[in-house]
């Protein structure tokens, strides 16, 4: 079976393929039971999790598939894998598995380690930013990394993010969103329609979802014994059908996706939110995002940007969320107030030329910075 598997792959690589997004890689090996494992579950059931992720020998079994497949070619692999800070070498590293990985530490902050969506974790920014600057720091240690916060097994992110406080949703905490993801090192992966800021969808039953892991969930809760409503709005919130929704290009029937009615129903949002829209609009949230991408791809700052170690700032400040990017004498700043009210901030500490602000202008009033609600912007403190 495994030389089957890699005729497949050098098939595809021949035939001009130059990359693989390998899935769900660390599952590939399993531990078997005999008998009944102990529950670990609120409803009673047993979470496989530990026994078919990431387990022993499988390093060989990736070993030999980069051996016979990817190390024959001149090709770039990502491998969706939840790996171990000690073990980021193998997967990562100069003669790692795969060219990069996804760390899931932030995309999986709201949910327990026994994945039960409806037993959601109260996570705070400051646990946030540090998974998100940990996995900075040790990645960049041993290769590289891909970066994202959306992907078709996620809600949307600023849904996600934004649970606990729904009125803060809007533009600025978009943008903001989209300043922390594309200031970090590595490949970053944006998610079709986050460029847009396309939303989770409110469906009116479970269903109306088609996603089977979504169907899982709301049977396991009930069975946990939580009330119908609880579990539905939990559920709902974290489906994997969030993601799934038809792109919106545009305001006309089913946001310009298909003239036939689609598997999934369109977000009733897409008249205001569409591709169509945000290109028109020059102060738009996609345009937040073209204008972050062109100062990683061209100019003064492309090689801090691309190569540049992440240096974590502020970091004895809570809600703050603020890095910069470094290489040799160069430093890019990127700093988030990634809260509803103003912090004071002494202006030496920003100091240098303004290269992005999801506000219209930064505030100085009596000798301070005013970091402004959500506020997110990026500095050259190379001056």
């Amino acid at each position: 079976m495994k030389q089957e598997l890699y005729k497949m792959i050098n098939w595809w690589v021949e035939k001009g393929v130059s990359g693989f997004r390998i899935d769900a890689i660390m599952n590939i090996k399993k531990t078997m039971l005999a008998g009944d494992a102990q529950k670990d579950g609120s409803d009673g059931l047993v979470a496989i999790d530990k026994y078919i992720i990431n387990q022993p020998g499988i390093q060989d079994l990736l070993f030999d598939l980069k051996k016979n497949t990817f190390a024959k070619h001149d090709i770039m692999t990502v491998a969706e894998a939840a790996v171990p800070d000690d073990e980021l070498e193998n997967f990562i590293g100069n003669d790692g598995f795969f060219n990069m990985v996804f760390d899931f530490r932030a995309a999986d902050i709201d949910v327990p380690e026994t994945g039960e969506w409806f037993l959601p974790t109260n996570w705070t920014v400051n646990e946030l930013r540090d998974a998100l600057l940990t996995a900075q720091t040790s990645v960049q240690k041993m290769g590289w990394g891909a970066t994202y916060f959306e992907n078709h097994d996620q809600n949307r992110s600023i849904n996600k993010y934004f649970s606990r406080n729904k009125e803060d949703i809007s533009e600025v905490t978009k943008k903001m969103l989209a300043t922390i993801l594309l200031g970090f090192r590595g490949t970053p992966v944006i998610f079709e329609g986050e460029e847009i800021g396309m939303e989770n969808i409110e469906l009116a039953s479970i269903d109306e979802y088609e996603d089977v892991a979504t169907h899982n969930q709301y049977n396991n809760g009930l069975a946990s014994k939580l009330d119908e409503k609880t579990v539905f709005d939990l559920v709902s919130y974290r489906s994997r059908d969030n993601s799934r929704t038809p792109m919106q290009w545009d305001a006309s029937l089913h946001a310009g996706f298909s003239t036939a009615t689609p598997w999934l129903p369109v977000n009733p949002n897409y008249k205001v939110i569409n591709a169509e829209a945000a290109i028109q609009n020059k102060n738009s949230i996609y345009h937040h995002y073209k204008n972050l991408l062109s100062l990683r791809n061209h100019g003064t700052f492309k090689n801090v940007l691309i190569y540049g170690k992440t240096v974590p700032k502020f970091a004895d400040l809570d809600n703050i969320m603020a890095y910069e990017r470094v290489l040799n004498d160069q430093k890019v700043l990127y700093f988030a107030n990634f809260q509803n009210k103003t912090m004071e901030f002494n202006p030496s500490d920003f100091t240098g030329n303004l290269l992005s602000n999801n506000y219209d202008e930064l505030l100085i009033q009596d000798g301070k910075f005013i970091a402004q609600p959500y506020q997110a912007i990026v500095i050259d403190r190379n001056v």
